[in-house]
C-alpha cells in the first residue's frame, strides 16, 4: 500500500519521550500481523518550533567522529532529532508492522541546504508505503526538517517485519545489468566498534533504545546482544 497525498497533519506539542513509546511498541507487538497490503496510519505528524539542544549535539558530534561546534548540523542528526517521532506512528495501534523484532534495513537522506544549527525547524514524520520483502514486509518512512518554511533535510528509511512469505508471493530479486559497474565493489575499510558505543550514542542522542544497551534489553526485541 502507498500513502495518498494530501493526507491529514497532526500537529505535537512536543518531541515525544522515546521509553514509553518502545513500551507501547512491545505490548501491541504480539497484536499485530504484519503483511503488504494492510492499512496504515495515513497521518503526518508535524513538530513545528523544533530546536537543537547544543550540549546534546556536541556529544554526539565527538562520539560520531564530526567537527564540534561547526554552524550547520551533521547530515545524519535530523534523523536523531525525527526519531521519537517516527516511534510515535510506528508504536501505535494502527501501525501494522510489530515493534518487536522490528529491523532498520535501510535509509536514503538527502540534504538540499545545510540545516542551521540553531534555527527553529519544522519537523514532519509519515508512513509513505508498505512493501512486500521476500523475508516479511518493510515499511518506508519519510522525516523531513523545514527552516523557515523551506525543505532543507529528507529521508526515507525501510524497517522490516520478518515473517513467513508464501512462496508464490515472494518478490523476484531485481536483476542487475550486465554491464552495472557496482556489481563486484571492493571493501574499502573494516571498522572495529567498542561494544559500549551504543551506550555512548545512546547517551549523546538520547535515543536510549534498549536494543543498543545490553543484552538482557536487547533480547525481548528480537536481538540476542546489544547492537552499535
Amino acid at each position: 500500500m502507498t500513502s495518498a497525498p494530501g493526507t491529514p497533519a497532526r500537529v505535537l506539542a512536543g518531541s515525544p519521550a522515546l521509553t514509553p513509546l518502545l513500551l507501547r511498541g512491545a505490548l501491541l507487538s504480539p497484536f499485530k500481523r504484519p503483511r503488504p497490503d494492510a492499512a496504515f496510519p495515513p497521518t503526518r505528524l508535524v513538530l513545528p518550533g523544533l530546536r537543537v539542544d547544543l550540549a546534546r549535539l556536541a556529544a554526539y558530534e565527538r562520539v560520531c567522529g564530526f567537527p564540534v561546534g561547526a554552524d550547520h548540523l551533521p547530515v545524519t542528526y535530523p534523523h536523531v532529532l525525527g526519531f521519537p517521532t517516527a516511534m510515535r506512528l510506528m508504536s501505535g495501534r494502527a501501525f501494522p508492522l510489530p515493534l518487536l523484532g522490528l529491523v532498520h534495513t535501510s535509509i536514503r537522506i538527502t540534504r538540499h541546504h545545510p540545516v542551521p544549527a540553531t534555527a527553529a525547524h519544522e519537523l514532519t514524520v509519515y508512513v509513505e508505503e508498505l512493501l512486500p520483502h521476500r523475508r516479511g514486509t518493510e515499511a518506508a518512512v519519510v522525516t523531513e526538517l523545514r527552516t523557515d518554511g523551506a525543505l532543507t533535510w529528507e529521508s526515507r528509511s525501510t524497517y522490516l517485519a520478518r515473517h513467513a512469505v508464501p512462496d508464490g508471493t515472494r518478490p523476484a530479486p531485481h536483476p542487475r545489468p550486465a554491464d552495472d559497474d557496482h556489481a563486484e565493489l571492493p571493501a574499502l575499510d573494516t571498522w572495529h566498534l567498542p561494544a559500549g558505543l551504543g551506550r555512548r550514542y545512546g547517551a549523546a542522542s538520547g535515543d536510549r533504545n534498549p536494543i543498543h544497551l545490553h543484552p538482557l534489553t536487547a533480547r525481548p526485541f528480537g536481538f540476542p546482544r546489544a547492537i552499535a
